[in-house]
């Protein structure tokens, strides 16, 4: 039987991996395949990195928006499970 927790986590962990292939498109739409590839497989870093850049050069958009929850609710799972743990 799995906890309310790792269910979260399974979503969460798919969540992430659709807001990572997106990361990849904006880098490559940005700068083309060699940006994408290298977007796509380093975790984390450029997720950070293209939400950044997006919203200093577009503002707040759907994508930044996305960055910014996904991070809030990461961190907030991180902490309840360290709490929890």
């Amino acid at each position: 039987m799995t906890t309310l927790e790792e269910k979260y986590q399974g979503i969460l962990l798919i969540i992430y991996f659709l807001l990572h292939c997106w990361t990849a498109f904006v880098a490559y739409s940005a700068h083309g395949v060699g940006s994408a590839i290298l977007a796509f497989f380093i975790p984390v870093i450029p997720d950070i990195y293209w939400g950044y850049k997006t919203i200093t050069e577009f503002g707040f958009n759907f994508y930044s928006s996305a960055v910014i929850v996904y991070a809030i609710v990461f961190v907030f799972m991180m902490l309840k499970s360290t709490k929890d743990g």
